[in-house]
Formats: structure tokens, C-alpha cells, sequence
């Protein structure tokens, strides 16, 4: 088709320069004005003249045989000057050009239609190579996988043992149907993968296409919606037809929230949206055995999906992904350690214990990270610093190290730093301080990191509030120390905050409003009041107890900061020497309940 086009271009091209040509007015012998070639007539010297109606000029020949051409483009001036010719008895002829005017009417006909013609079909094949032609508008735009492609198994995954177990039916579905067949079982239609950003989902659902050995259709939901109406449905079939052409095959539609959201079937809700859902929900149901294809889907929001999405016979089951424990945790570090070469100092066990929070993804951002900074430091292998260094890039951002900071601010960023540190060493029942540092990272002119002291999924009231004070301690280290806070507690406010609103609304940990989930929108203006004054009450609570820990040891608050001040930087080792055996005084619970009370009547 290029080929055709380009040859069509170019005829068109030629046809326009050779009609053009063809067109210019070709008249011999000299060219005179018009008012000259009239002084030669009057004179005698021409005898005969023949009008060019066409090309509107006027040639004349001499008694010699010589050609003379008048021109000048201006037909009233011609018409008058023939008659004075013929006065004189000079022979005039009229030459109409029948040849010229026929290829000027068919050129103004024939050349712009072809030009059209020739300008559709050169953008069709434009818009149709882009895959944004209107016939291409209704295909699928997922991602095909096949067994030419590098296969991901379940060797690759590391850390869900659970849900390998679960999708290892998939697999032996998809393989051997007939094992299910011989006893009426029927495999799952689809499975819905729950989890946070980095746990593992799309690796989860390659690895069970690698396993199986059949095609991988990996789409995003965001890409079945279109403002043109009928789009999104069309995708979906298309997508479902190339997955039943091609199967046994699996389907996998990452952030499915997008297009499965809940139907609001109120006014304004999106057609489209509804419509593509809509049909989703039909190609669910046109499943049966004899297709062998599932299908798999992820989203980290099950809680806005529409409930006929999820329902059994369509997304049967639902596999909850969380961040690894430290087993396996540990597993994924050796998975993507393999193939690094790592110095003899490096404790694979230690680094994955210090690592709690971190999901798949982050711990192998944090082994990449550490490789790129072995090889900015020239090394040959990766020793448990550039591990350290790492994790602190990929949890706070790099050092800045061309940031400056005045002593004044740096001797307040210390002591900011330092009662987060002391705060949270006295207090903290199940975190370990493990470094503070007041060099620049990421927002933060300085940081402290404190590590569960194991992996601990269910926290009490008495631990949140830890975390409240430690979060808190910054702030009131400023105040104790300068009398005046600063705007280095504004990370802190927003995390201390959404934790103790938190504790309030979802956890029910109010002794105002006692064991109660509070719906967002299931609360009244008064019961949003109250929820106010208890989030308020905990934050003074997490305040006045931090600001009592800093009053209590105050000497050894000034010790940390000015060996912040020398160092920058302090080690769990040295923090242990300034902090070691530190002890705080807990206010009494009736004191508590007295200012509680206060709070919440003022």
C-alpha cells in the first residue's frame, strides 16, 4: 500500500507540472508591447495579426516573415486595438486554442478530485500504521505473552507461598482439564488478586501463564475507557475473542478498579463506563470449560468494585497479597541477590530483618540500588553499606549533599532529630532506634529510623500511642528547647494526625465514642464533633507525654544533639552508649482521664 501511494503522489505531481506547462503561453518571435506592436501595424510593416484567445495575446508577422508578439494580459485593450488592424486593412485571425481551453476545463475538474482522492488515502494509511485508525479503534490494546517470550514461573516468586499454592490449581486447570472433568469439578472463572502496589500481583499472574504454558493477555483497565461511546465494550470483546482464539489462555487486567468500579445509578454517572462494566460481566458469563481460559485480575481497592463483579461464578476467589513477613522477606532478597557478587561482610538475614514494611518490588529497587552504588564507588562487590545506603535512598531519597544549612538551623534539625530518637528509645516497647542522622534526604533536612523490633501484624492502643508520641517528639523537643516550634514538624503533624484520626474512625479506639467504626459517610455533624475532640485528645495526650520523657532527660537530649552536631550521623551502636538503660515515667491513667475530659468539654 505504500508502495501505491508513493507512486500515485508522484504521477500527480508529474501530471500537475506537464498540465502547467502545457497551460504557459508558447508564442514565437519577439515579445513588444502591445502599444509598440500597434505603431508597426499603423506603419505598414505588419500586415497580419492573429488573436490568441486563450492566452490573450496578440502576434503578428511582418512583410519579412517575421514573428512579433504582443503582450500585455489586459483583454479590453486587445479588444479595442483589432478593429483599428482592420481599418488599416490588416488581415486579422482569431485562433480559439480548442486544445488548450479542452485541458484547462478537464484539469480544473479532473486535478483537484484526484488531489482529494489521493490526500484520503494517504491519511487513511497514515491513521491506519498509528493504530488509531476508526477501524482499530475498537481493538484490544493489550500485551500478548507467549512461549517465545522469556517465561516467568513460580520459581521467579518469591515470599507467597499461600497463593502459589492457590494459583497452582489455575496452572493444573489450564494443563490438564480433565482431571476436573472426571469428577464434575469446575476451575475458578476468575481470580481477583488483592493487594498493595509492589506485592507481587502481575509477577503472581506470569508466572501461572509460564507455568502452564499458554498465551498471557496483559491489559491495563484504565485502556478500555474512551469518551467515544461503544469503545469500551468493543475492547472487551475483542479482547475475549483473541483469548478464546488462542486458548487455553489467561487474561490478566491490571488496576481492574477502573473499569469495574461500582454503579452509582445516579444522574451523570459515566455511560461508557457502565457500558464496558456491563460488558465485562457478560463475557464472565459466557465462560464454560471448553474455552480454558481464566481470568486474572489485580487492583490494591476491592472496596469500590462493583458487587456483580465480584460475586461467585465470576470472580470465584480472591487471593489477599500483603508486604512479606521476615521468611519471606528474606526469600525475595536471595531470589534477586542471585547473580551479585557480595562482599563477605554482607548478612543477607540481618539486612531482610531490617527491612520490615518493604514489598517485593522495594527490596528489589533496594538490591539494584545497591549494585548502581557499588559501581559509582568502584567497587567489585557489594558490601552491607552499599545495602544500608540503599534502603535509606529507596525509604527517604538520596543524600543531599550540596545542601548548606546555617548552624543555627542545623542545631535545630538536632535537636529535632534527637527527640524523635530519645522519645522513641525510651518509649517505644516494639520498634529499635536503629540510626539518626541530620543530613539532607529527599524533603527531610534529617531523618530517624526506628525498626519494629519483629514483624507484627495486630497493634494494641498502647503501642499506637508510642507512635504518637515518637511522631510528636520533634516538635516538642523545639519547643522545649527554642520556646518556638518550627516548620520542620509539618511531616510529622500530617502523620501523627492521619494516625490518630485512624484510631478513632476505623479502629474504634475512642473511650468517647467507644468500640465504634465510624463510616464516612455514616456520620452525623455531631458524632464528626466528637470524633474531632478525640483525634484532638490524642494528639495532646501524645504531645504532653512526649514533651514529659524530653523535660525528664533533658541533659542527655543536649549530649545526642551535640554528637549530632560532631558526627551527623549515629549508629544503633552509638545511640546505645548515649541512650542505654534510658526509663520514662508514664503519667497515671487518672491524670489522663482528667485531661481528657477537659478536652472534650471545651
Amino acid at each position: 500500500m505504500a508502495l501505491t501511494l508513493g507512486i500515485l503522489l508522484s504521477f500527480l505531481i508529474l501530471t500537475y507540472v506537464v498540465v502547467l506547462n502545457a497551460l504557459r503561453p508558447h508564442t514565437p518571435g519577439r515579445e513588444l508591447s502591445l502599444n509598440e506592436l500597434n505603431g508597426r501595424v499603423d506603419d505598414g510593416q505588419i500586415n497580419e495579426v492573429t488573436l490568441l484567445s486563450f492566452d490573450s495575446r496578440l502576434v503578428g508577422i511582418d512583410s519579412e516573415g517575421a514573428w512579433w508578439t504582443g503582450t500585455s494580459g489586459n483583454d479590453f485593450l486587445i479588444a479595442e486595438l483589432i478593429p483599428r488592424y482592420q481599418e488599416a486593412g490588416g488581415t486579422v485571425r482569431v485562433d480559439t486554442q480548442p486544445g488548450k481551453n479542452l485541458l484547462s476545463t478537464g484539469a480544473t475538474f479532473t486535478l483537484p478530485i484526484a488531489t482529494l482522492l489521493v490526500g484520503f488515502l494517504f491519511l487513511y494509511v497514515l491513521i491506519r500504521d498509528s493504530g488509531k485508525g476508526v477501524g482499530k479503534l475498537g481493538e484490544s490494546k493489550d500485551k500478548r505473552y507467549g512461549e517465545q517470550d522469556t517465561r516467568v514461573t513460580f520459581a521467579d516468586v518469591a515470599g507467597l507461598p499461600e497463593a502459589i499454592e492457590e494459583l497452582s490449581e489455575v496452572k493444573e486447570f489450564l494443563v490438564s482439564p480433565e482431571r476436573y472433568a472426571r469428577l464434575g469439578a469446575k476451575a475458578p472463572r476468575g481470580i481477583l488478586l488483592i493487594g498493595p502496589p509492589g506485592c507481587g500481583k502481575t509477577l503472581l499472574a506470569k508466572a501461572v501463564a509460564g507455568e502452564a504454558g499458554v498465551p498471557f493477555f496483559s491489559v491495563s483497565g484504565s485502556q478500555f475507557a474512551e469518551s467515544l461511546v461503544g469503545i469500551g465494550p468493543a475492547r472487551v470483546r475483542d479482547l475475549f475473542k483473541k483469548a478464546r482464539e488462542a486458548g487455553p489462555s489467561i487474561i490478566f487486567v491490571d488496576e481492574i478498579d477502573a473499569v469495574g468500579r461500582a454503579r452509582s445509578g445516579v444522574e451523570g454517572f459515566n455511560a461508557e463506563t457502565e457500558s464496558t462494566l456491563n460488558e465485562l460481566l457478560v463475557q464472565l458469563d459466557g465462560f464454560d470449560s471448553t474455552h480454558r481460559i481464566v481470568l486474572m485480575a489485580a487492583t490494591n481497592r476491592p472496596d469500590i468494585l462493583d458487587q456483580a463483579l465480584v460475586r461467585k461464578g465470576r470472580f470465584d476467589r480472591q487471593i489477599v497479597l500483603d508486604t512479606p513477613d521476615y521468611a519471606g522477606r528474606l526469600a525475595i532478597v536471595r531470589v534477586h541477590a542471585a547473580g551479585k557478587p557480595l562482599g563477605p561482610d554482607v548478612d543477607l538475614e540481618r539486612f531482610a530483618r531490617r527491612t520490615v514494611g518493604l514489598s517485593g518490588a522495594d527490596l528489589a529497587a533496594t538490591l539494584n540500588d545497591a549494585a548502581t552504588l557499588a559501581v559509582r564507588r568502584r567497587l567489585t562487590k557489594i558490601t552491607m553499606r552499599e545495602l544500608s545506603d540503599a534502603t535509606e535512598r529507596v525509604l527517604a531519597g538520596p543524600e543531599k549533599q550540596g545542601r548548606i544549612l546555617s548552624d543555627a538551623d542545623r542545631r535545630r534539625v538536632a535537636y529535632h532529630e534527637g527527640g524523635h530518637a530519645l522519645v522513641g528509645w525510651a518509649v517505644g516497647s516494639t520498634v529499635s532506634v536503629e540510626k539518626v542522622s541530620i543530613v539532607s534526604r529527599g524533603h527531610s533536612l534529617g531523618t530517624t529510623w526506628s525498626l519494629p523490633i519483629e514483624d507484627q501484624r495486630v497493634r494494641t492502643r498502647t503501642q499506637y500511642g508510642e507512635d504518637l508520641a515518637t511522631t510528636l517528639a520533634g516538635r516538642a523537643a523545639e519547643q522545649l528547647v527554642f520556646g518556638d516550634p518550627s516548620g520542620a514538624s509539618m511531616t510529622d503533624l500530617a502523620r501523627a494526625g492521619a494516625l490518630a484520626r485512624h484510631m478513632v474512625v476505623e479502629l474504634g479506639m475512642s473511650e468517647a465514642l467507644g468500640p465504634l467504626v465510624l463510616g464516612a459517610g455514616a456520620r452525623s455533624e455531631e458524632t464528626a464533633i466528637q470524633a474531632d475532640r478525640e483525634v484532638r485528645r490524642l494528639l495532646d495526650e501524645a504531645d504532653s507525654r512526649a514533651a514529659e520523657v524530653l523535660l525528664q532527660h533533658r541533659a542527655v537530649l543536649d549530649r545526642l544533639a551535640a554528637r549530632l552536631l560532631e558526627q551527623e550521623t549515629l549508629d544503633h551502636d552509638e545511640l546505645a552508649d548515649l541512650l542505654g538503660g534510658l526509663t520514662a515515667t508514664t503519667p497515671p491513667p487518672a491524670r489522663r482521664r482528667r485531661r481528657a475530659t477537659k478536652v472534650a468539654a471545651s
